[in-house]
């Protein structure tokens, strides 16, 4: 996208200083403030899920949009609960919708998933969180009986994690979905695991 200034028609919206460009980014349409910088995808879609995708300011040309996109998930927090088989798919489709410069964007992401069929219920869940940049990776557990520690699930995916992790400087669809199919699969593991031990019972 050409200026205007560079037509010779006069100041054009990226003759602006950067600054006021996203202060205006920021204002988001109709003079709106900021949304949350939280966004949790889980089974059931609910519009807010992809608060961006239709604003108008990013149809204006590819600068702008780039531009818009990175102000606008700066900051953000994003959780992606793989409970089951459609919270999955859900967060898969999300991650298929957004935008490159949205995903580098985004300060960090966490992936929960419960063990599958464990006595504990949804007690029984493991955190995988992971940011960009400085390739940092925290792997929490919580259930009394800490069925995910006791069964080495989360060593398990504490490696498996690194491994997809190993080099990144860029959060990237790939880096995310990699995490999430990590997780997933050990998940599969665990319940294996709890059927094994039922029928130990």
């Amino acid at each position: 996208m050409t200026s205007l200034a560079a037509q010779g028609h006069g100041t054009g919206f990226l003759d602006l200083p950067p600054e006021l460009r996203n202060q205006i980014y920021a204002l988001r349409e109709h003079g709106t403030a900021l949304p949350k910088t939280n966004i949790w995808i889980y089974a059931r879609k609910e519009a807010s899920d992809f608060p961006f995708a239709h604003t108008a300011i990013t149809h204006v040309s590819r600068q702008v949009r780039a531009e818009a996109i990175s102000m606008l998930y700066r900051g953000m927090d994003v959780e992606l609960d793989l409970l089951d088989a459609a919270g999955h798919e859900n967060c898969k489709e999300w991650l298929d919708l957004m935008h490159p410069d949205a995903m580098a964007a985004i300060t960090s992401f966490t992936i929960s998933a419960h063990r599958p069929g464990c006595a504990c219920a949804s007690t029984c869940a493991i955190r995988v969180n992971i940011e960009a940049g400085r390739a940092r990776l925290a792997v929490r557990s919580f259930g009394r009986r800490r069925c995910w520690v006791r069964n080495g699930g989360k060593t398990r995916i504490a490696a498996r994690v690194t491994e997809v992790m190993r080099g990144v400087e860029r959060m990237t669809k790939a880096v995310v979905l990699g995490v999430m199919e990590a997780v997933k699969a050990v998940a599969c593991e665990e319940q294996q695991a709890v059927g094994e031990e039922e029928d130990r019972v």
